[in-house]
């Protein structure tokens, strides 16, 4: 099996070499790693974060390395970087990019940044809003990393879950508080 083939039912973790590409290990190699680098601001900020910005105050665009393949059903490069956004906006909140590489994930980033710019434009001079931007990097994007479409069940109920379609086409449940410390 190739470098980049994917292991059904088995995460593949991963580390990034000197000049950022991703670099399988075992879990064994990855429980390790992650004794050597606990979580602190500057393991976040030296080796996961890809990219941080935040418009209007408000709303936050962040980029990191997720240290587990997110290609779960498919075979090909693996999908160990992400770009997402936590607003008060429910049309900005919750969206997702993924990417193979940290070139594309760079890019990724400053393309979301700039997106969510022009969408505050947009909306404070009451322009159309601007299409969602694609990802950089993948050509065929999975069912599983389609755009989250939040759901509450009143204006009162804070917006906690995500909902998302994997490759079979059924629906399941994220829990976004869990993907915004992620990021954060």
């Amino acid at each position: 099996m190739g470098v980049w083939e994917h292991t059904f039912g088995k995460m593949q973790y991963y580390i990034l070499d000197p000049d950022k590409r991703p670099v399988p290990i075992t879990l064994e190699e990855y429980m390790e790693f992650r004794k050597k680098h606990p979580d602190s601001n500057r393991y976040w900020q030296k080796y996961r974060r890809v990219g941080w910005d935040e418009v209007e105050g408000e709303t936050r665009i962040s980029t990191i390395f997720l240290e587990i393949d997110h290609r779960f059903w498919e075979t090909g490069d693996p999908i160990v970087f992400e770009t997402m956004t936590f607003s008060p906006h429910e049309l900005l909140d919750g969206l997702q990019w993924r990417y193979t590489s940290y070139e594309a994930a760079l890019q990724g980033h400053q393309i979301a940044a700039a997106w969510v710019e022009d969408w505050y434009m947009a909306a404070e001079r009451g322009l159309p809003l601007p299409p969602m931007p694609d990802p950089p990097e993948i050509e065929e994007e999975p069912d599983w990393t389609s755009l989250s479409v939040l759901a509450a069940s009143s204006e009162d109920t804070p917006l906690a879950l995500s909902s998302t379609t994997d490759s079979s086409g059924d629906e399941y449940e994220m829990d976004m508080d869990q993907l915004q410390q992620e990021h954060e």
